[in-house]
Formats: C-alpha cells, sequence, structure tokens
C-alpha cells in the first residue's frame, strides 16, 4: 500500500510539470537506466531526484571541475559535491543544494523543481545567466534560495511566492533581474531575510511587505525604485535591517519607520527624500547604523540624537540640515564615523566630539561652521582626546582666526587632514612632523603665512599634499624629497621663493603644480626623471634658461603648463617624446627660432599656447591636422601663410594676432593676401627674358660696330 501511495504521489507530481519538460526527463530516462541499475533499491523517487541533479548539470559549464564527482557512475547521488540528503518515506531524497562561489557558468534547469523535498538552494557567486524558472515556485518545501552574485535577468517570477509558506531567505541580489517586485510577498509568512540589492527593479515597494510578521533584513538597495516608503513597513516588529538607498524614492520619511523598535540598520541613503527626519528615529536606542546621506532631507538635528546610544556609524552628509550640531552628539559613545558634511550646518563645532573615544572618521566639511578665537577653536584641543582618529575634515566652512598649534597634537593615527577652503591664518606648526601617519593633507585657499615645515617631509606615507592658495614665504623644502609616496603635490599661488627642488624627482609624483609662485633658477632635469606625472604645472613663476630635452622623458604626461616665465632658447625637439601629451602651455616667455617639426609627432594634443615669445618661420601645415580645440600662436614673429585646414577652418579657436608678417588664412583673420606663385613665376620669366634680350642687343651693337670700324667703305 506504502509503495502504491509513492507511485501515486510521484504520477501527481508529473500533472503539474509542462510537458517539454517531462520529455526531457523521459530522455535521460532511457539513457541512464544502466546507472540506475547500480542503486540497491532504484525507486521512482530517489531515481527522479538524480536524474533532476543530471539535468541540471547539462545546462552547466564547470571550467574548474567542481562537479566531477557528479560523473562517478559508481557514487551515490547523495555524496556528490554540494548535495544533502534526508531519508523520506525509507528512500534517500535530496534537501539541500550548495554549489556556491564555483564558477559555474550556464543556466538554471527547471528540472529542480522535480527535487520535490528541497529546502535549501544555494548557487550564488557564480556566473549563471538567464531568467529564474518559473517551476522553482512548485518546491513547496523550499526554505532557503540563494541565487544571488550572478548574472541572471528577466523579471522575478510570481509563482516564487505561490507555494512559499515554509521559505525563510529569498537572496536574489547582485543579478540584472528587472521588471516589478511582485505583490504577493505576503504568501511567504515565514520569510525573515529579502535580499533584491543590486538589480534593475523598478517600479514602487509593495505595501504588503508590511504583512511579513518575522521579516528580520529588508534589502533592496541600489535599484530603480520609485515612488514613496510605505508605511506599512512600520508594521515589520522583527526588522532589524531596512537597506532602501540608492534608489529614485521621493517623499518623505514615513514616521512609521519609527515604531521599528528593534531595528539596527537603516540604510535610505542616495534617494531624493525630502522633509524632516521623523522624531521618532532618534527614539530608536537599539540602532548601530543610521544613513541617510545624500538627500534631500532639511531641519535641524535635535538633542534628541543623544539618545542613540547604540549608534556607530551616522551619515547625514550632503542633505540641506540646518542649525548647530548639538552637543549631546558627544553621548554616543559608540560612534567610530561621523559624517555631517554638505549641509547647512553653523554655530560652533561642540567640544563634546572630544567624548567619543572610538571616533575613527569625522567629517564637517561644506557647511557654514565657526570658529574666530581661541575659546571656539577648543574643539580642536578636545579632538586630541579621540586616539583612534583617523581622518578629520573641517573643509569648506566659516573658519577663521589663528590655526591652533594643538592641531599637531591630534592622534597619530591620523591619515587624513582637511581644513582647506576657510580663512584660517597663522603658520603651519613644525610639530605637524608628528603626525606621522597622515596619507593626506591640505590646507588649501587660506590665509597661511610662514614658511612650509621641514618636519612635513617626516610622515613618510604621506601621498597628497595641497597647500596652494595662502601666503607661505620661503623655499619649497627639499626634505618633500624623502616623501617616497607622494602622487600629488599642489603648492600653487604662494609667495614661494627659491629655486625647484632637485629632490622632487625622487617622487612618484602624478601631478606637480608650483604655479603662480616667485620661484627662481632653471628648471631641474630630476623633474623629467618622474615616470608616472600626467599634469606638470610651473607656470607664472620667475624660471630662466632653457627647457631641458629631457622634457621628451614625460611619457605619461598629459599636460604641461610653463608660460609665463622666462624661459629662453628654442622649443626643445625632444618633446615629441611626450607621447599623451594633450595640453602644451609655454606662452610668455623668451623661445626662439622657429616651430620645431618634431611636434608634428604630438597627434593627441588638442590644447597649444606658445603665444607671446620670439618665435619665427612658418606656420607648419601639419598644426592643422590635429584634433586640437585651443591654439594660440599670437604675439610671434611668424611670417608667411597661414593654413587653412583643420583648427584654422574656425576663427573662434585659433589666434595669430600680432604676428606682421602672416598673410592669407580664412577670410575671418582679415590678412593681406599672399602673392600668388603665378604672378611671382611670370615676374621672374620677365625679368629673365629682359636681362637676356638687353645683352643680346648690346651683343648686336657691339657686333654692328665692330663691322663697321673693320669694312669703313
Amino acid at each position: 500500500m506504502e509503495e502504491q501511495t509513492r507511485h501515486e504521489c510521484f504520477r501527481s507530481a508529473w500533472v503539474l510539470w509542462p510537458s517539454s519538460f517531462m520529455l526531457l526527463l523521459l530522455t535521460l530516462s532511457s539513457s541512464a537506466g544502466s546507472l540506475a541499475s547500480q542503486f540497491a533499491t532504484p525507486t521512482a523517487e530517489s531515481t527522479t531526484d538524480r536524474l533532476s541533479l543530471r539535468s541540471f548539470k547539462t545546462l552547466l559549464s564547470d571550467p574548474s571541475g567542481a562537479l566531477a564527482s557528479w560523473d562517478n557512475a559508481s557514487l551515490n547521488f547523495c555524496r556528490w559535491r554540494g548535495v544533502t540528503c534526508r531519508t523520506h518515506g525509507g528512500e534517500p531524497r535530496v534537501t539541500g543544494l550548495k554549489l556556491e562561489s564555483l564558477r559555474l557558468e550556464g543556466k538554471l534547469s527547471p528540472s529542480l523543481a522535480n527535487l520535490t523535498f528541497l529546502r535549501r538552494l544555494r548557487l550564488g557567486s557564480n556566473n549563471l545567466e538567464g531568467s529564474i524558472p518559473q517551476e522553482l515556485g512548485f518546491l513547496s518545501h523550499l526554505r532557503s534560495l540563494n541565487l544571488s552574485n550572478n548574472q541572471l535577468g528577466g523579471m522575478i517570477p510570481t509563482s516564487l511566492f505561490q507555494n512559499c509558506s515554509g521559505l525563510q531567505i529569498l537572496s536574489l541580489s547582485h543579478n540584472n533581474m528587472n521588471g516589478t517586485i511582485p505583490r504577493n510577498l505576503s504568501n511567504c509568512s515565514e520569510l525573515q531575510v529579502i535580499g533584491l540589492d543590486q538589480n534593475m527593479l523598478r517600479g514602487d515597494i509593495p505595501t504588503d511587505l508590511g504583512s511579513l510578521p518575522k521579516l528580520r533584513e529588508l534589502v533592496m538597495w541600489n535599484n530603480l525604485l520609485e515612488g514613496g516608503i510605505p508605511p506599512e513597513i512600520g508594521n515589520l516588529a522583527s526588522l532589524t535591517g531596512l537597506y532602501l538607498g540608492g534608489n529614485q524614492l521621493t517623499g518623505a520619511i514615513p514616521a512609521a519607520v519609527g515604531n521599528l523598535s528593534s531595528l539596527t540598520h537603516l540604510d535610505l541613503s542616495n534617494s531624493t527624500l525630502a522633509g524632516a527626519i521623523p522624531a521618532a528615529i532618534w527614539n530608536l536606542t537599539s540602532l548601530r547604523q543610521l544613513k541617510l546621506w545624500s538627500n534631500k532631507l532639511a531641519g535641524a538635528i535635535p538633542s534628541d540624537i543623544g539618545n542613540l546610544v547604540s549608534l556607530t556609524t551616522l551619515f547625514l552628509q550632503y542633505n540641506q540640515l540646518t542649525g548647530t550640531i548639538p552637543s549631546e552628539i558627544g553621548n554616543l559613545a559608540n560612534l567610530t564615523q561621523c559624517f555631517l558634511g554638505g549641509n547647512h550646518l553653523v554655530g560652533t563645532i561642540p567640544k563634546s566630539l572630544g567624548s567619543l573615544p572610538s571616533l575613527d572618521a569625522l567629517i564637517l566639511g561644506g557647511n557654514g561652521l565657526q570658529a574666530r578665537d581661541a575659546a571656539e577653536w577648543s574643539f580642536l584641543d578636545s579632538l586630541a582626546n579621540c586616539t583612534h582618529l583617523r581622518i578629520l575634515d573641517i573643509s569648506k566652512n566659516d573658519l577663521s582666526g589663528m590655526l591652533p598649534k594643538s592641531i599637531a597634537n591630534l592622534s597619530r593615527s591620523l591619515e587624513e587632514l582637511d581644513i582647506g577652503g576657510n580663512q584660517i591664518a597663522g603658520s603651519i606648526a613644525e610639530e605637524i612632523g608628528n603626525l606621522i601617519s597622515l596619507t593626506k593633507i591640505t590646507m588649501w585657499y587660506n590665509l597661511l603665512g610662514g614658511a612650509i615645515p621641514a618636519t612635513l617631509g617626516r610622515p613618510w606615507r604621506l601621498g597628497r599634499v595641497n597647500l596652494g592658495g595662502n601666503h607661505l614665504v620661503g623655499e619649497i623644502p627639499a626634505t618633500l624629497g624623502n616623501l617616497t609616496r607622494l602622487n600629488i603635490l599642489v603648492l600653487s599661488t604662494n609667495e614661494l621663493h627659491g629655486s625647484i627642488p632637485p629632490s622632487l624627482g625622487k617622487c612618484p609624483l602624478n601631478i606637480l603644480n608650483l604655479d603662480s609662485n616667485r620661484l627662481n633658477g632653471t628648471v631641474p632635469v630630476q623633474i623629467f626623471d618622474i615616470p608616472n606625472l600626467t599634469k606638470l604645472n610651473i607656470s607664472r613663476n620667475l624660471l630662466t634658461g632653457v627647457l631641458p630635452s629631457e622634457i621628451g622623458k614625460l611619457r605619461n604626461t598629459q599636460s604641461i603648463d610653463a608660460s609665463d616665465n622666462r624661459l629662453s632658447g628654442r622649443l626643445p625637439s625632444g618633446i615629441a617624446g611626450c607621447q599623451v601629451l594633450e595640453i602644451l602651455c609655454i606662452g610668455g616667455n623668451h623661445f626662439q627660432g622657429p616651430i620645431p617639426w618634431s611636434f608634428s609627432q604630438l597627434k593627441g594634443l588638442r590644447v597649444l599656447d606658445i603665444s607671446s615669445n620670439d618665435l619665427s618661420g612658418h606656420i607648419p601645415d601639419f598644426l592643422g591636422s590635429f584634433n586640437m580645440t585651443y591654439l594660440n600662436l599670437s604675439y610671434n614673429n611668424l611670417d608667411g601663410e597661414v593654413p587653412k585646414d583643420g583648427i584654422f577652418a574656425n576663427a573662434s579657436a585659433f589666434s595669430v594676432v600680432g604676428n606682421g608678417k602672416l598673410c592669407g588664412g580664412i577670410p575671418e583673420l582679415r590678412l593681406p593676401s599672399c602673392p600668388s606663385e603665378e604672378k611671382s613665376s611670370s615676374a621672374k620669366l620677365i625679368a629673365i627674358v629682359s636681362v637676356v634680350g638687353g645683352i643680346l642687343c648690346v651683343t648686336f651693337l657691339i657686333s654692328v660696330l665692330i663691322s663697321i670700324r673693320s669694312n669703313p667703305g
């Protein structure tokens, strides 16, 4: 009787599947009959599971040989890699299939639906493509479905949620799924985790999600979802993680979110949410991460923020928040990351921030925060207590007054210090070199004076230095050449003098910007030994001498600006070695001679400015073959005809004014016409004929006179 019941169940299950799938199994049954006979008790149920697995494998490519055991005819399918079985009705049945991170390729076979006792299907982190078979909806025993981190596309089948009363985990994240989120998720009353992030899902968030009482994590970030956040989400009493960021959500954050008393992670970032942050959110004492950055949220940060005593991450940057930073923020003893930049916050920076012993990153840049005297700068003294602080950004505020020397007392773990874009005066303390872990220091566009301390060459990890736009004086310290990780050095728009230190040639610079100072002397050839230099700007200084031919070593440089100096000599022909050069500005110097023919090798040149020099000769025709956007040859001693091709056909894209001997070109230039070659040739011919004719006439007259004298009669 039991055997008859099993066969009856088997026949009933077959009725549910498409006829095409039935034919596939019948074909496999006939071809694999000999394999089935090797099992001691080959029942219809166990044979079906085995054949379903074989059918699943036929649509896969297995480049790493991870499924080699599946080809072992003598091995029971329950011992194949990734297969888990349990006994049902005295027979082994497949209950788990775990084949994650095995580099499997291909499509999902509908044959998986034949594994009627399957509880866990985990195929994440492979290279599977195609759509999810509708037939997977027949797996009524399924508890966990993980197909994340693949390349699956198409719509999410609604059939997945028709027989899903036991489904607890659904993860389809990091795929290419599109369409809308099915509206029948409420059938899955046991769901605990929904992962749909990193897809291309559209439409709104279904309201029936609010009827999933056991849901712990709802992850839908980085899709194309729009509309508002449904208030029904506030019914999810078990929810600990709500991740809806990176969509196109609009409207206000529902006050009902404040009902989620178990919430530990709230991410609604990078959307277009507006309005005030609901007051109830500041009472979610279990919150560890609050990420609302890059929205249009307004209003003030209330003192109630001090209630979030479990908070470790606070991301409110890039909104429209106003008011002051409440001192109660110092109550968040577990806070490690505090990002409030890019808002409209005003007032002073609270000293209570120094009470955060675990603070790792404090970003307050891009606000209207003030500090005008020692009392208001005292927050910097208190931050010295944050011994784990790695990042401090107070740039682009309204900070003024004198820079406290206590800035050098900050954590020895400090890696990034940014105070740029303020009105800070004073000088840079010698003790700045004590911040030995620095990788980035930016103090651009302030009112800082004094010299650059030589100790700045001490933090050996320093990769970026930007002190531009101040009133710094003195020489560039040669000790900066000790920074073997320095990629960016910007000292522009100061009052630095002296020569460029040759030691900078030892730094692996990508960008070197020294423009608008009073640097003198020659350009050190060591600068041209920097292999990865992409941008060199030494313009608007008092540099003299020639531009060395070694400049051709800059094979990766895209932009060179040495304009407005006192450089002389001929343009270096070696510059042809700069094969990726796009911008060359060397105007406002004393260069002489013709434009070198070697410039014709600079095929990628887009901008060329060699104006206001003493260059002579013709304008080379090859300049017209370049795909340039700007060319300035003005105020030189160039002569001859102006070409008409390429950039020379667009009067607004080039300039040749101030070259009195030029002619021709397009009519908009209003230059005199060049003498035509034909007229010139004719004039030469007439002159030659006249001379020859005159000589012949004189010769003839002389001959006649001689003849008359020799024959007087």
